[in-house]
């Protein structure tokens, strides 16, 4: 992920001249990239993340939704409560679970 997908994503950026590196609202970017079953968040300063935990959230609401979850609200009580909470987050949502692939399991 780090030595070939972030390399990569720099590299189209160069490509298309999209200025990632400005101090500037309008290029600030999250990724959510799922390799393998395992995901990976990359900011827009191009580190990468891993959740212990396996909750992932990007846009406005994504703090708000996330300490949520870790309280132990439901996804879609999670959901409620950032909407409530940040006026740039409302429904309809879009979720998706990720289950990660374990090495050497037998196909289904």
């Amino acid at each position: 992920m780090i030595s070939k997908v972030v390399p990569s994503l720099k590299a189209c950026f160069k490509e298309n001249e999209y200025k990632w590196d400005v101090e500037d609202e309008e290029t600030k970017f999250a990724f959510l990239i799922i390799i393998g079953g395992q995901i990976f968040e990359v900011a827009d300063d191009f580190s990468v993340t891993l959740d212990g935990k396996g909750y992932y959230g990007v846009g406005s609401g994504s703090d708000f939704g996330i300490g949520a979850l870790n309280a132990g609200a439901t996804l879609k009580e999670a959901l409620k409560i950032a909407s409530e909470n940040d006026a740039f987050t409302s429904p309809p949502f879009i979720f998706h679970t990720q289950h990660q692939k374990v090495a050497n399991s037998p196909k289904k």
